[in-house]
């Protein structure tokens, strides 16, 4: 086989004679997958899935990929449901820190009290409802 050959294998992934619930199940666990809000997740998942299900990666990835956008999108909204479930509180920096690491405080400006686990639960929470 030449390298034109594997090239063109890869580039489209075969999906003749394939049934119609195993395409549906490539797309759906695309979209479930490709919308996880831990970037870098979703890839993982999608190849752990093909090899479970014995289910075609490429397709399974392109849909993956396909939906990135969707996941930078969705990541906010997934972010306030996960701060709403599991409140944090502001972290207070220690006494002995120099003068410039509190300056934030001093302003009175707000810290960050997202956790990232809470999105990532929110996502499974919001999933168990489709």
């Amino acid at each position: 086989m030449t390298w034109t050959g594997i090239a063109k294998q890869l580039a489209v992934p075969p999906l003749e004679g394939v049934a119609a619930e195993t395409i549906a199940l490539i797309v759906a666990l695309g979209l479930v997958f490709g919308t996880f809000p831990m970037y870098g997740c979703p890839t993982l998942l999608c190849a752990a899935a093909a090899v479970l299900l014995r289910l075609n990666w490429p397709a399974l990835q392109l849909v993956n990929y396909l939906i990135s956008p969707l996941q930078l999108a969705l990541l906010v909204p997934f972010n306030r449901v996960g701060a709403r479930l599991f409140p944090a509180r502001p972290a207070n920096p220690p006494p002995d820190l120099p003068a410039i690491c509190r300056l934030p405080q001093a302003l009175g400006l707000r810290q960050c009290t997202r956790s990232p686990a809470g999105s990532a639960s929110a996502r499974l929470l919001e999933s168990c409802y489709i």
